[in-house]
């Protein structure tokens, strides 16, 4: 036969039923703080993200206008001695600025290196288009 149950020993289990209940509640709490902590990094880390790839998308469209092809430089330079010659000395120096971005020399080699850029000769090659068309119309 088990023993008889005090009232002390009453209001214990009483007590550790509701301290643990209590706990439980707690715990679903904490969880829910730490769900919502979770997704908020989450989002955070997700913006992040999208933000570089708006980043790179733009670099990309950048570098891709600055792609120079080949009818580009046939076009710069269809008539480049024509017009060449018709440049005044300042007109020559800021074209030859536009095309060339750096210039080097290796005396070892007895090498010249030039360098162009690709956005200075896709501005002279569409300028020389605008001007053709211009001519054709």
């Amino acid at each position: 036969m088990p023993a008889p149950i005090s009232g002390n020993a009453i209001e214990l289990k009483f007590f550790s039923s509701a301290s643990a209940n209590a706990l439980r509640q707690d715990s679903r709490i904490d969880h829910s703080l730490d769900r919502h902590h979770m997704l908020t990094a989450l989002h955070q880390e997700v913006a992040g993200i999208i933000e570089s790839l708006e980043i790179v998308d733009g670099e990309i469209k950048r570098l891709a206008a600055e792609q120079i092809d080949e009818r580009d430089v046939n076009a710069a330079f269809a008539d480049f001695g024509n017009v060449w010659n018709e440049l005044n000395t300042r007109e020559k120096s800021a074209v030859l600025t536009l095309l060339i971005s750096r210039i080097e020399f290796d005396a070892d080699e007895s090498s010249l290196s030039i360098s162009m850029h690709p956005a200075g000769i896709k501005t002279i090659s569409a300028e020389a288009t605008e001007q053709q068309q211009e001519t054709n119309s």
